[in-house]
């Protein structure tokens, strides 16, 4: 009985420290998951610190570039026709043009931060005519073209603003371009047709060879300024997301 109790005893040891000896491994992974999360971390610091030089030294290459992300203003005036662009907003003196990509973050960004109060102030009230030129970045955005084009297309149908708005509210969902002209009632059946012969791809080209022409790199650009001419404007050519105040303070300026 007594060997009996022994044996029993050395086998109740060597589980327990083999349990031991899991807890220990256990405590030992989440260890090295803290280390590795605390290393993950410090590499996001410092890929977040050095992007804008990243993007700043791509678009002095020529690259095109996909949104900024702070501002570069490029101190100088330009000259754009804005007849092949399409405008959102009554005629008026002091013209915001942007040049933008569906697929394109920062444009999102602009979007949902900038533009939507601007048309309250601005562009709703008749004060600053806005007009939107499409710049897809191709190279690396797959759905960009598609999608200016899409837009161009529900225009016809004159729903080209709720077709804007709805791409870049469900940027995410992009390749569902049928599914978001849907939602705002477009005739699926000329919409379908309108994409199919594919007659506003020239018009997209136009706006991108015009760009490319005003030096041009990035998404979103824009060019603040007024009517000088039939259709054309002329303004500072301001390159990268430009937060909602900094804006404000330009077009009060050309207001006055």
């Amino acid at each position: 009985r007594i060997s009996v109790c022994i044996f029993s005893l050395i086998i109740f040891l060597s589980l327990s420290s083999g349990v031991f000896a899991c807890e220990e491994e256990i405590r030992s992974l989440e260890e090295e998951i803290q280390w590795i999360r605390k290393d993950m971390g410090e590499i996001k610091r410092v890929l977040v610190s050095i992007l804008p030089v990243l993007v700043r030294e791509l678009a002095e290459r020529g690259n095109p570039s996909d949104g900024m992300v702070d501002s570069r203003v490029a101190g100088r005036d330009v000259r754009v026709s804005i007849k092949n662009g399409v405008v959102m907003g009554e005629p008026a003196d002091v013209v915001l043009v942007e040049f933008s990509d569906y697929e394109c973050p920062f444009c999102a960004r602009f979007y949902s931060e900038v533009l939507k109060p601007l048309r309250e102030e601005y562009i709703d009230t008749g004060r600053v005519m806005f007009v939107y030129k499409d710049f897809p970045l191709t190279s690396i955005h797959r759905y960009a073209m598609p999608a200016a084009i899409a837009a161009r297309c529900a225009g016809e149908q004159g729903r080209y603003r709720e077709m804007h708005d709805g791409i870049f509210e469900n940027q995410e969902d992009i390749s569902r371009l049928r599914d978001i002209a849907e939602s705002i009632g477009l005739d699926m059946d000329g919409f379908s047709e309108c994409i199919g012969s594919g007659r506003y791809r020239q018009d997209v080209e136009k706006d991108i060879e015009e760009g490319r022409r005003i030096g041009i790199r990035g998404t979103p650009s824009f060019i603040l300024g007024r009517l000088v001419g039939d259709g054309v404007v002329e303004g500072e050519l301001i390159q990268g997301f430009v937060p909602f105040d900094v804006l404000r303070r330009k077009i009060d300026a050309l207001l006055k």
